[in-house]
């Protein structure tokens, strides 16, 4: 797997209007990319959490707390 440094390149999302780029929140190993997205990208909205999966990396150096988890995003969202 490709070693990815603290904001470079992750990912490159296509959809039909616009092109994402996704940058590593920390220094990370990639260790699987999930090929099944380029043949049917629909999966990444229709089933994001078990076949529409991106990419799986083993983080560096990472520090839980500087990242918020599911509900305190949520939380976060509510209040924006």
């Amino acid at each position: 797997g490709d070693e990815v440094g603290l904001d470079d390149l992750l990912l490159t999302v296509t959809t039909e209007h616009d092109k994402l780029l996704i940058n590593a929140p920390f220094p990370c190993k990639i260790v699987s990319l999930n090929g099944d997205i380029e043949d049917n990208p629909d999966l990444v909205n229709d089933d994001a959490y078990a076949d529409g999966w991106c990419v799986i990396v083993q983080p560096h150096e990472f520090d839980p707390d500087q990242f918020l988890d599911e509900h305190e995003y949520i939380e976060y969202l509510n209040e924006v």
